[in-house]
């Protein structure tokens, strides 16, 4: 999830059952992945989140940096 003007990104955490503010490192790579799946954009390889059992107690994901 990206909020319009781009400056925040979440993901969803399972374990949590809420949103996760990701580090803002994630911005570009989650606008380029946006795009690519509007097909604005050619499909490239892409740096992105993911949430593993250990990251589950963390409120932001620093993962990126």
């Amino acid at each position: 999830m990206q909020t319009l003007d781009g400056q925040l990104s979440a993901l969803w955490n399972k374990n949590t059952q809420d949103w996760q503010i990701l580090n803002n490192n994630f911005n570009r790579p989650i606008q380029k992945a946006i795009r690519i799946t509007e097909q604005k954009a050619a499909p490239s390889l892409l740096t992105l989140p993911y949430l593993t059992s250990l990251d589950h107690s963390s409120n932001e994901l620093n993962k990126g940096e």
